[in-house]
């Protein structure tokens, strides 16, 4: 007997792996917002010795952001998805904007821009691939 699953069940599949596998971009985004950081620092006088640099001294900080992205997403994510799509919120528009806040929520008390641009940008970026698996 050959059992085809329905397509509502794969994209829920497929939203779930979204849900679990998300924070794991908070790694690559990290690297490019520290390259862009270090390359608006420099004024666009970039070597590649200090992008190698720069490559090694994010995925020190993405040791530390990706834990924090998982549990953000735990935490404050996983709840305002599934409370956003049962009330019939779950656009891109208010997506962007909760991944902006979640991701930006943990370094809001100490207010210094490039974590908070770092957890902003991981935010946005997790928060897209949620919407584009969930719809």
């Amino acid at each position: 007997m050959d059992f085809e699953e329905p397509p509502a069940m794969r994209a829920d599949r497929r939203f779930v792996r979204s849900l679990v596998l998300g924070p794991l971009v908070t790694f690559p985004v990290s690297v490019a917002v520290v390259l862009v950081w270090q390359l608006v620092g420099y004024h666009g006088e970039g070597t590649l010795a200090m992008v190698s640099e720069t490559v090694s001294g994010a995925t020190f900080i993405s040791f530390f952001a990706v834990p924090v992205a998982y549990a953000a997403m735990l935490i404050v994510g996983i709840p305002t998805t599934l409370v956003l799509r049962r009330f019939g919120f779950f656009r891109l528009d208010v997506m962007t904007a909760v991944g902006a806040l979640t991701g930006a929520l943990p370094f809001l008390c100490k207010m210094n821009l490039f974590p908070l641009s770092v957890g902003m940008a991981s935010g946005i970026v997790i928060a897209c691939l949620v919407w584009q698996s969930g719809r």
